[in-house]
């Protein structure tokens, strides 16, 4: 069965589609977090700067994702804590089963 992987980045893909390839959703929360880290305080944006620069840490978040696991990042801040989650999701069907399919309105 097809899988994909959120968020998505609204790049264009190359070669395989990149609905199938995690790279692309740990890159969003990569960037996701970084347009972020100025506005924290500096508890916060020294750990995430920490996260940021960890390579391995990404990759790893790949592998998980390739073996069907999700990937979370979770950063707490004196307001609250921010959660970034990517997925493999499958893919769903046109219409429900069971229900007749959705006609234009005329």
């Amino acid at each position: 069965m097809p899988c994909g992987y959120r968020p998505h980045t609204g790049r264009k893909p190359s070669g395989r589609p990149r609905h199938h390839r995690p790279g692309p959703a740990v890159i969003w929360i990569r960037d996701s977090v970084r347009r972020l880290t100025p506005g924290l305080d500096r508890d916060a944006r020294r750990r995430a700067r920490a996260w940021l620069d960890d390579r391995r840490t990404a990759e790893a978040a790949v592998r998980s994702l390739r073996r069907g696991q999700r990937y979370a990042y979770e950063l707490r801040t004196p307001d609250g804590t921010w959660r970034w989650t990517a997925y493999p999701v499958s893919a769903l069907p046109l219409s429900p089963t069971g229900h007749p399919p959705l006609r234009s309105h005329r």
